[in-house]
């Protein structure tokens, strides 16, 4: 420390005395050496640099810094400064050591302000290294603010990030004027056989020049060309880096082969390198070669990314674009009026869903070491009236109010660097449990660590703390009433501005602390109502998973019906099984089909009126199966045929409830545009289904007969009377007596996908109620301290009081009295702040106000009773004041 400090001390002086100290340096050091030589030989230079330089370098600075001191004249009087910059330093490291001493006699002090400061270091680190990776650190891309995501919005709905068409996609590829490039994409899943088990991989099948556009170079090989984009050249993949690891072991001799997607051949050109998962960590890209029909298409499947021109910004391209909008809609009425173009940066995309969240974990957290820092404020200032002698001898002494402020300020400084690596420690470990235990759809979830420029974040944060807790008590405590402290018997505390000062510290804690409770005790009613939502099927004991099957394969659409009932028919013969069936897209998983539709007994509107309705195909026992209550009429018996001019179909509550709400839906038609026409009548209504989670109300919903509505992929649902898993083995059993080559994916129970719904706004809540928590056990310990602190110093007051003949329950009152008095105050300040801080937490809230009065008025009763429990304690203790013992005091 020493040997840092002086040579800091160096870089205070002008040049040319750095040049005077070198030369005299240099001559110190020639002279040392010679006569060190003549003594010992040639070797003893090794000896003379780590032995006596250092102190060489010491003594000579201390003595030419002082000899430079006092050859200059200062402005009183002609008297001359003593004091330079080296002999400063002196002071700090002796400051530093008698801190350092006095510190470790206090352990339990030490211990409780270090710990009190970690925890709020250690969880301010942890969620800035979360809010680092996610919204402060750009995408691995190539000029990142130039790349945007382009959607489709439908206007009278305000949905504003849908996919687009391929029709749509090639004509803003030919007609925009502000992007330099634009590439399209879709994800699906694809069986892989031929490479140990059968498993279903995630597919990017995309334009060739989204490698280009994202400024992305592969680790192995190359990335897809141009000419790939052909139908009949398309069969090859480039495989992410982490699939590449985990099924070829990282074999750098990858390149070349062939692997069986589809029952179809690939071959390998190349590997991405790690960290690129674009656009949601696929296995592989392949090009999507669409046929020149499928670009054609209208139906809404692409996802698009493009890169601006340089100079163009955001607005001045979406300006653009809804020109070329307007453009389209006049050109393709039918598929595109009420239709409109979206740009969002990048950026804004990835880390936007979870913007607000972080944000608000992220000021809990600075709250919570506000908190922290008036706590050791406190703490201090309650330790001064042990050290109020100490304080008055050093000024009494000679000590100016600046040097005390610096001693006081370096005992903090020492604890704020003691709780500098203690904080450290405790948000390693808190990263490791968010990274662990995190929602896997927080963005960069594996790139959150505690790098460079979140250390640094830290530095600033502990810099901030000492100052913080350290400058004020180191103020205050600098003007000491000399004469009164060191009488004989006098007080020994900082006066009635100490107790000022403590009371509005407490204040200040409890007011935010009642700010946390208020958002923890909103987000915990909103968790508590996203449980009670009905979901319209009974999750419990239904394991649930997918299927695809081939197309080479199983071409015939018989053949899947066939198939599919067929494997259905042996898993219900199994013991354990009580039910099972299938549908296409699964409750709560955000995926499914929709269509436009109309109502034949009622006028056909235009078409960006025509209503909208999830479409599902299932097995006849579906509903059984998932406990979904029929309501009226009757479900699919297994006897519908593909065939039919007019298929029988159920609805949901929602939709009867919008279009026959005075009428029964019993035996009405409707138009779907869909594959051409395709008729259904309604044969019964269901109870309405979350399909696509649990903050969205039901949809529209129409039901078909997967006879009738083929798909060659179907979700298998299995109601048992025993753990859902533990009859897995015995369904891919069943399943793979059929076809053993067959992979089963997205294998999970019900309960599981019902978790996974409402896991970011549990993960929020425990999140922001443990910093709550630990924000109320501060607060609570801070007013335990003050009055504890204050009955300290009435002892002489009380114990006349009592000796006048005051009641132990009179004396309860005066304690309890003012540490409620501080309470209602700080109560009633918090709950204006809470009322502004609270607005900017709607977007996390469900169903629930962010000015919501019970959680309000609850949260100030628990706070303010907590408080005067704080203060039972210390008026408890005042009521024993022996009077004798606080009278021979005086």
């Amino acid at each position: 420390m020493t040997r840092v400090l002086l040579r800091l001390s160096l870089a205070l002086y002008p040049r040319s005395f750095r040049r005077e100290f070198a030369d005299e340096m240099a001559k110190v050091l020639t002279d040392r050496w010679a006569l060190t030589r003549a003594k010992r030989g040639n070797w003893a230079l090794v000896g003379l640099m780590a032995r006596d330089v250092p102190d060489l370098l010491r003594h000579a600075v201390i003595e030419h810094t002082n000899q430079r001191a006092t050859s200059v004249r200062t402005r009183h009087g002609g008297k001359r400064s003593a004091r330079g910059s080296g002999h400063m330093f002196e002071q700090l490291a002796r400051d530093i050591w008698y801190a350092v001493r006095s510190l470790a006699r206090a352990r339990g002090f030490t211990a409780t302000v270090v710990g009190t400061l970690a925890l709020g270091i250690g969880a301010n680190t942890a969620i800035f290294s979360v809010v680092h990776a996610v919204l402060l650190t750009p995408p691995p891309y190539e000029s990142p603010a130039e790349l945007a995501m382009v959607w489709e919005q439908f206007l009278p709905r305000n949905r504003t990030q849908n996919v687009l068409s391929p029709r749509n996609f090639r004509a803003w590829q030919e007609q925009n004027e502000v992007f330099s490039g634009i590439a399209a994409m879709f994800e699906r899943g694809r069986n892989l056989t031929g490479e140990g088990d059968p498993q279903v991989v995630s597919v990017g099948f995309v334009s060739t020049n989204l490698f280009e556009i994202l400024g992305v170079r592969p680790l192995l090989g190359r990335v897809l060309r141009p000419e790939e984009m052909d139908p009949t050249n398309s069969r090859v993949v480039v495989l992410e880096f982490g699939f590449w690891q985990r099924q070829f072991g990282g074999d750098p001799g990858v390149l070349g082969r062939t692997i069986t997607l589809q029952d179809a051949s690939y071959q390998i050109v190349g590997v991405m390198p790690e960290g690129f998962d674009f656009p949601s960590e696929p296995d592989m890209w392949s090009p999507a070669a669409l046929s020149a029909s499928e670009w054609e298409s209208t139906g809404r499947f692409l996802i698009a990314v493009a890169r601006l021109r340089p100079g163009t910004t955001v607005l001045q391209a979406q300006a653009a674009m809804d020109r070329l909008g307007v453009r389209l809609r006049e050109r393709w009425p039918t598929a595109n009026d009420g239709w409109g173009i979206n740009l969002v940066p990048l950026q804004e995309q990835v880390a936007g869903p979870i913007r607000p969240a972080l944000l608000v974990l992220l000021g809990a957290v600075g709250v919570v070491l506000l908190i922290a820092c008036a706590n050791v404020a406190n703490l201090l200032l309650g330790r001064a009236a042990v050290r109020g002698k100490e304080i008055a001898i050093r000024s009494a002494l000679g000590a100016g109010r600046r040097r005390l402020v610096r001693q006081l300020l370096t005992e903090s400084a020492v604890l704020t660097a003691a709780a500098l690596g203690v904080g450290l420690v405790v948000a390693f470990g808190a990263v490791s449990v968010l990274v662990t235990f995190g929602p896997s759809d927080i963005p960069r979830l594996d790139d959150i660590a505690l790098n460079g420029r979140v250390l640094g974040f830290t530095l600033a944060v502990a810099g901030f703390t000492g100052m913080g807790f350290g400058l004020m008590p180191a103020l205050h405590l600098s003007k000491p009433d000399v004469q009164s402290t060191l009488k004989v018997g006098g007080k020994t505390s900082a006066g009635h501005g100490s107790h000022r000062l403590r009371g509005l510290l407490v204040v200040s804690e409890i007011s935010l602390a009642l700010v946390l409770l208020v958002g923890a005790g909103l987000l915990i009613r909103s968790f508590q109502r996203m449980l009670d939502v009905e979901l319209g099927f009974e999750p419990a004991q239904v394991l649930s998973l997918e299927v695809q099957l081939p197309g080479s394969r199983y071409p015939n659409p018989t053949q899947r019906v066939v198939f599919f009932n067929e494997v259905i028919d042996r898993i219900e013969g199994l013991p354990q099984v009580q039910a099972a069936s299938a549908i296409n897209f699964l409750p709560l998983d955000g995926m499914g089909a929709a269509t436009s539709f109309i109502v034949d007994e009622l006028p056909v509107p235009g078409p960006a009126d025509w209503p909208v309705a999830d479409v599902r195909a299932v097995h006849h026992d579906y509903f059984a199966t998932m406990g979904i209550m029929a309501l009226q009429g009757r479900v699919f018996d297994g006897a519908e045929r593909a065939d039919a001019q007019l298929f029988p179909i159920v609805i949901s509550k929602s939709m009867a409830d919008r279009f026959w709400p005075n009428a029964n839906p019993l035996g009405k038609t409707i138009t779907m545009p869909w594959n051409g026409l395709m008729h259904g009548e309604v044969i019964g209504v269901v109870a309405d289904v979350r399909h696509t989670g649990l903050e969205t109300a039901p949809r529209s919903k129409i039901y078909w007969s997967h006879q009738q509505f083929l798909y060659n992929f179907m979700s298998f649902v299995v109601r048992t009377n025993v753990d859902p898993m533990s009859v897995l083995p015995a369904v891919q059993e069943q399943l793979w007596a059929l076809d053993p080559q067959l992979p089963v994916s997205d294998v999970r129970t019900m309960d599981e996908r019902l978790g996974s719904t409402y896991h970011q706004r549990r993960f929020n809540m425990w999140l922001l109620g443990g910093f709550a928590a630990v924000a109320l056990i501060l607060a609570c310990v801070g007013i335990y301290g003050v009055m504890s602190y204050a009955v300290a110093q009435r002892t002489h007051e009380l114990g006349l009081r009592i000796a006048l003949g005051a009641t132990p329950g009179e004396v309860l009152r005066i304690v309890v009295g003012k540490g409620l008095a501080l309470t209602l105050a700080a109560v009633a300040v918090g709950l204006v702040a809470a009322f502004g801080v609270t607005r900017t937490m709607s977007s996390l809230l469900f169903q629930v106000d962010a000015l919501d009065p019970l959680t309000f008025v609850s949260v100030a009763v628990l706070l303010s009773g907590v408080a005067v429990a704080a203060c039972w304690m210390p008026a408890r203790k005042a009521t024993r004041v022996d009077p004798m013992i606080a009278l021979r005091t005086e």
